[in-house]
């Protein structure tokens, strides 16, 4: 019996026969030999389109998959993709049927978004290219600007290039955990990110419900199961031991506070803040962050 609180898809064939899909259970013993997480990785790779973006935050649309089990200092991340904007999305594919992954997810995609700021484009497409021969594919661009052009030949190298290192030195990313259902313990995920929508990244659960076809054939319900909100989008760079705030609505704020003194005022105190907040938190994580085997 399946946990979610959608219901089942129902399919009305010509005639007005229904029938009523039932979902297959990814987690159960049963479908181990079929279904496990490079199944799902594969799946959320070769059709990104699967993928519900747009309810997640629709800047981190039109993406192009760039390669999986690129290596990090934090583990491999199962599926990287560029947009046209150059913004990284980033996908870890968990079917629950192992706690101690319940447990260790969150702290591995923060790991992921930590280590992904500290790149710089030359390293990334180097790693993106290395991930790229790994998986043999003939006649394929290995290199990461060739790859995004690939899918969109308007692209000027030199722009996307500046977008994509701008990205990283913001930690503008969009984290996804993709898996088959929200778990005991995963809904502290968004508690505390909707608690700090100051995150400079973007988050989102999604499910992946697969039912069977009378034909033998899969559908694949994707599902936005949680997504921080993010107001403004607010730019946390870490520069030795403390930590910088910046933002996109910078200009904006300025030309306002032209206009009117006291806004100006209260952005600084709001920045102020949240400089406050995260140098603390960094402080108080960045041990355990380094520390592979800590469960969060």
């Amino acid at each position: 019996m399946s946990n979610s609180a959608y219901g089942s898809p129902l399919l009305i064939k010509a005639d007005d026969s229904v029938t009523r899909l039932q979902q297959i259970p990814l987690s159960r013993a049963a479908s181990t030999a079929v279904y496990d997480e490079a199944w799902l990785q594969d799946l959320v790779y070769r059709h990104p389109e699967v993928l519900p973006i747009a309810e997640i935050d629709d800047i981190y649309q039109d993406l192009v998959p760039v390669c999986r089990e690129l290596n990090t200092p934090a583990g491999p991340v199962d599926v990287l993709y560029v947009t046209r904007t150059g913004r990284l999305i980033v996908v870890e594919a968990k079917l629950w049927r192992n706690p101690e992954a319940r447990r260790k997810v969150v702290g591995q995609v923060l790991d992921y978004a930590k280590e992904f700021s500290r790149f710089s484009y030359e390293t990334l497409d180097a790693r993106v290219q290395q991930a790229r021969r790994v998986e043999g594919q003939r006649g394929e661009p290995t290199q990461l600007f060739a790859v995004a052009k690939t899918r969109f030949p308007e692209l000027e190298e030199h722009r996307f290039n500046d977008a994509l290192t701008r990205s990283l030195q913001r930690g503008e990313f969009l984290l996804l955990i993709v898996g088959d259902g929200i778990r005991e313990g995963v809904g502290a995920i968004t508690a505390f990110l909707e608690g700090h929508g100051t995150l400079h990244f973007t988050f989102g659960l999604v499910e992946m419900a697969i039912y069977r076809m009378p034909d033998g054939g899969q559908l694949v319900q994707p599902r936005v199961l949680a997504q921080s909100a993010i107001l403004r989008r607010i730019i946390v760079s870490v520069e030795g031991p403390r930590a910088v705030v910046d933002d996109d609505a910078r200009e904006e704020e300025e030309a306002t506070s032209a206009e009117d003194p006291g806004v100006s005022a209260s952005v600084l105190q709001v920045r102020e803040q949240f400089s406050s907040f995260w140098g603390e938190f960094l402080a108080k994580f960045e041990p355990r962050l380094q520390d592979k085997g800590q469960v969060l």
